[in-house]
């Protein structure tokens, strides 16, 4: 009764929508049994079969929260995947206060961050910066990465890997029941999660049936039209795959190294106030695509120089116009102007940006301040002292680690809330608890 009334509530407030009553009915209904079976009484199938898949569903895309689809009743107030995000943090609170237990260094640093994202998020708010609201997320990462850990070692998950493989399959069809358009940033991170699936079942000898499921899930990305290979960031991620796929040895030293660089980088740039270039140059080498490699070769300069280079360097330089003292602890939110490009200026003219910049090395300096950023980092690295099965599993997910950090806001948004939880399940260790 613990997995069926929940879900029977879930599809009764999702599919009936227009009438009141359902909606508050079902909606504190779902929020009271999570409230009791992951608070007051852990219960492992709820915690497994319920709550778990609810808190990736409702956190995978921004339409879900906006439209009818959950943004009813109850959760027109306390929107699902918030009160999902804020009994996972209680849980954590709740056993960072157990006097029983010896805290850990990393929990305390934990702490600091969710702390310092609080009062960045404030000070935001009071400086009425749109934004505000988005460094919310990035203490997710690590308190959810904990929270799996635990329910591990509490013996509320035993088969991890299993586990995975069945909670892969419940989101992949509640998705295609709600709509895969809507998932948003978690589309890419639901792609890495289907290659990484081949690279574990493959290790030593191919799986006809992991090959038939990756085959099916592209099969219908193509029939839905829905491009996923017309982006930069998938074809990136399929290139990995490829590249993990045939050269399996470690790397994962290599990328943790490239962790602290970026953030040495960008702390270092604040500090000393480097100015970058306002002015970002027509890099394109070709004139005509006349050759495919040298199509996606202007395409590759183009995206890193007049696109992402362009918002790098603009929001950099906005944080630099501050001294040390207001950069130690920045409002989050702020908007910048991007440097002048032909993506941005000639498009927007010199209007300032409002989408981010684009890199979560950047992203955490710039919302949080250099404490936050050298604290939030540090926790980041201990991710990568971690097995994640296989080498070939391991190299993929550290790889993927890192270029969402480069190459995207994904470590502020919610939707990469399903990409923590699966690491949480691949880790061999948890690092926050040991």
């Amino acid at each position: 009764m613990s997995i069926l009334i929940p879900w029977i509530s879930f599809a009764l407030h999702t599919l009936v929508t227009g009438n009141q009553i359902i909606s508050w009915l079902c909606s504190i209904v779902i929020a009271t049994f999570i409230f009791w079976f992951c608070l007051i009484q852990e219960n492992s199938r709820f915690i497994k079969y319920v709550f778990l898949p609810l808190s990736l569903i409702s956190s995978a895309s921004y339409d879900f929260n906006s439209g009818k689809i959950f943004a009813t009743g109850f959760f027109q107030y306390m929107s699902l995947d918030f009160f999902c995000i804020v009994t996972i943090f209680s849980r954590y609170l709740i056993r960072i206060l157990n006097f029983n237990k010896t805290i850990k260094l990393l929990d305390v640093l934990v702490i600091i961050l969710i702390t310092l994202c609080l009062i960045s998020s404030i000070l935001g708010y009071f400086s009425n910066f749109k934004n505000y609201k988005w460094i919310l997320y990035l203490p997710i990462c690590f308190v959810v990465f904990s929270y799996i850990g635990e329910l591990k070692d509490n013996g509320h998950i035993v088969d991890a890997e299993t586990y995975s493989k069945i909670l892969l399959l419940i989101l992949f069809i509640s998705w295609i029941i709600l709509g895969l358009g809507n998932m948003s940033h978690a589309a890419f991170i639901f792609l890495i999660l289907f290659f990484n699936l081949f690279l574990r079942v493959n290790f030593k000898k191919f799986s006809y049936l992991s090959i038939s499921l990756v085959l099916t899930f592209l099969l219908i990305i193509y029939t839905n039209n829905l491009q996923f290979f017309a982006s930069f960031t998938t074809t990136l991620f399929f290139v990995f795959f490829l590249i993990c796929f045939i050269f399996p040895f470690s790397i994962s030293f290599f990328y943790k190294q490239l962790i602290r660089l970026c953030s040495a980088i960008i702390a270092i740039i604040i500090i000393f106030s480097i100015k970058l270039p306002r002015f970002i140059s027509d890099f394109r080498v070709f004139d005509d695509s006349t050759y495919l490699y040298l199509e996606y070769l202007n395409k590759l300069i183009y995206k890193i120089f007049e696109d992402r280079c362009a918002m790098w360097f603009g929001a950099l330089n906005h944080v630099t116009e501050k001294d040390i003292f207001y950069n130690f602890l920045r409002p989050a939110g702020e908007y910048f102007v991007p440097s002048i490009s032909t993506v941005f200026y000639y498009r927007f003219g010199n209007l300032e940006w409002s989408g981010l910049s684009h890199s979560g090395f950047i992203e955490v300096y710039f919302h949080a301040g250099l404490l936050a950023g050298i604290i939030c980092f540090i926790l980041i690295e201990k991710v990568f002292n971690v097995s994640y099965g296989n080498v070939k599993s391991t190299n993929y997910l550290l790889i993927s680690i890192f270029f969402l950090l480069l190459l995207g806001n994904f470590i502020i948004t919610k939707s990469i809330l399903i990409f923590w939880v699966f690491l949480g399940l691949y880790a061999k260790k948890n690092v926050y608890s040991k």
